[in-house]
């Protein structure tokens, strides 16, 4: 494989188009930046709803809500073995495993008993070359249990944000590793921009993270040969109570100026589909 010809697809969990404009974020917004359709089979209480919003985007097709999608794992069961393998990424910040299993997460390498959909094609099917780190509902990743040794709800939400900004670490660490090996696709996730925009939406703290990644894929775009796509399942935007909640569209942008772009977010899958081609 030519490096030209790697896809690299960061998604990020509640990116904002809007705040991405009003923050002149140039690095996120790349050659060409829109916003995305998000499917009515995608809504769950009047709201996008993350689980079938990933499902949607992995898979190309609207989202099997019936299925259970938290009981359902999307993948080639062929590449089983590398999914178990998820240990050794964490070498590459030392300390972060102890810190996310001190705030109720754990490395999941056991066996479980899943639904395997074996007749659901997701994006990494269409080539035997792929590897993804902690994509959404996908890859063997770190399962937080909200209640582990958590007193009340106040020790619970900073828990969580603490997990939500280590585990942003581990993902801009194991993406930059990936970019230069001989991979056809490269799949990541954050969630960092949702937990934080639900506790802190309009605070500092909350767009220092919109900052942090525009850096970030500066960096990683930096003689990039290959085709980056960043990603979200929805927005988020102030309720009437100053809460961040879930916007009715999610974010898109690529590094190809001339690359079609998708009208919607399960049109990811079929995009990737054609530059495979």
């Amino acid at each position: 494989m030519r490096n030209e010809d790697q896809i690299i697809i960061l998604g990020v969990d509640a990116l904002d188009f809007e705040t991405v404009y009003d923050l002149g974020l140039g690095n996120l917004k790349q050659a060409r930046c829109k916003k995305l359709a998000i499917p009515p089979e995608c809504y769950k209480d009047g709201q996008p709803y993350s689980p079938y919003c990933w499902e949607s985007i992995l898979t190309g097709r609207p989202a099997q809500a019936s299925l259970g999608v938290y009981e359902s794992i999307y993948r080639n069961p062929a590449l089983e073995w590398l999914y178990k393998r998820m240990g050794k990424y964490l070498r590459f910040i030392p300390g972060k495993k102890r810190l996310l299993e001190s705030v109720g997460f754990e490395l999941d390498t056991a066996e479980k008993e899943r639904l395997i959909l074996r007749d659901t094609n997701t994006l990494f099917d269409l080539s035997e070359n792929t590897e993804d780190f902690n994509v959404f509902h996908y890859s063997y990743g770190f399962v937080f249990n909200p209640y582990a040794r958590l007193k009340d709800f106040d020790e619970q939400r900073r828990k969580m944000l603490l997990y939500a900004k280590a585990e942003l670490e581990l993902v801009m660490a194991w993406l930059t590793s990936r970019r230069d090996q001989d991979l056809d696709i490269i799949m990541t996730y954050t969630r960092v921009l949702d937990w934080y925009g639900h506790y802190h939406y309009g605070k500092d703290v909350y767009y220092d993270f919109y900052m942090v990644l525009d850096k970030f894929v500066g960096g990683l775009s930096d003689g990039l040969e290959g085709t980056l796509i960043i990603i979200s399942d929805h927005g988020m935007v102030a309720d009437e109570k100053g809460i961040g909640t879930h916007t009715d569209t999610a974010f898109f942008s690529i590094n190809r100026l001339y690359t079609r772009s998708p009208g919607s977010i399960d049109g990811l899958y079929h995009l990737v589909e054609g530059l495979m081609k």
